[in-house]
């Protein structure tokens, strides 16, 4: 291995790891305090800034399958309308 690899090898993540804390510094990111999971995590649950909802959002819901848990829990907390979306597979 030359010297010129070996230095690529090195620079390029740490260039890409440089880039990364610049974006993170640049955006001004806070956390939330409403945050709330709706839904089991597990599967087909979902953290929502509930917030940021009301009864006049929209949410679409892609890819439901049997589980409707989330649209159903999101629903009767903000009363919001969902439109589902599934997929169909033959």
């Amino acid at each position: 291995m030359g010297l010129r690899s070996w230095l690529s090898g090195v620079y390029r993540p740490l260039r890409a790891e440089l880039r990364a804390a610049s974006l993170r510094r640049s955006l001004d990111v806070h956390q939330r305090s409403d945050v709330v999971a709706i839904g089991g995590l597990s599967y087909g649950g979902y953290r929502v800034p509930i917030g940021m909802l009301t009864a006049d959002s929209v949410v679409y819901s892609i890819g439901v399958g049997e589980n409707t848990q989330f649209d159903l829990e999101l629903i009767k907390r903000v009363g919001c309308a969902i439109h589902a979306m599934g997929l169909v597979c033959f």
